[in-house]
């Protein structure tokens, strides 16, 4: 939440629980960042996994990638878009970034609107093509598919499986309307 003043962070919440998602806003605004730092520090000093979007290449690249790092450490999961991932690297092609961002988080999931998603965890690489649909409204797609990815993975059902559940779900978001 970030309204969240670093000192009332529900630390505990977060030293039990099962995975620590930090949408990138958190991190990339001045007034929720101490926040999302105060929960990543709880997270990893009781081994949570941390899973991170680094949410929009706009504020990314206001902060500098350098500084984004700083910031982001070496999280589990990392979940970018083509153009925050293109921001991150300086790479074109979706597996340039996808080599680049190997090494920056354990398991590395690349957001690709129509065409699905690339995605690497340790020696392991898979693509998963979006399916051909019309596109209503793509705002949360991306959340949507965030949740489809980290539900599948958390419960073991590994990588491609994953992939397959974040395109299947944030393709379905993508085909709602606005709800304003």
């Amino acid at each position: 939440n970030a309204c969240w003043r670093a000192d009332e962070v529900p630390l505990d919440l977060v030293a039990g629980a099962e995975l620590l998602h930090v949408v990138g806003y958190g991190l990339l605004d001045e007034g929720s960042r101490p926040a999302a730092l105060a929960a990543m520090t709880c997270a990893r000093s009781h081994g949570v996994p941390i899973s991170l979007d680094p949410s929009s290449h706009g504020p990314l690249a206001r902060l500098s990638v350098a500084g984004f790092w700083d910031l982001a450490g070496r999280p589990d999961i990392l979940l970018p878009n083509r153009d925050e991932a293109r921001t991150l690297t300086g790479c074109n092609t979706a597996e340039e970034m996808l080599a680049a961002l190997r090494g920056r988080a354990g398991v590395v999931a690349i957001k690709l609107d129509r065409e699905g998603c690339i995605a690497a965890a340790g020696d392991e690489v898979a693509r998963v093509p979006a399916p051909a649909t019309q596109i209503v409204n793509a705002t949360g797609a991306g959340d949507a598919f965030n949740a489809g990815f980290l539900a599948t993975w958390l419960a073991g059902a590994g990588l491609a499986a994953a992939c397959r559940a974040g395109v299947r779900l944030g393709t379905f978001a993508a085909t709602l309307a606005s709800s304003r």
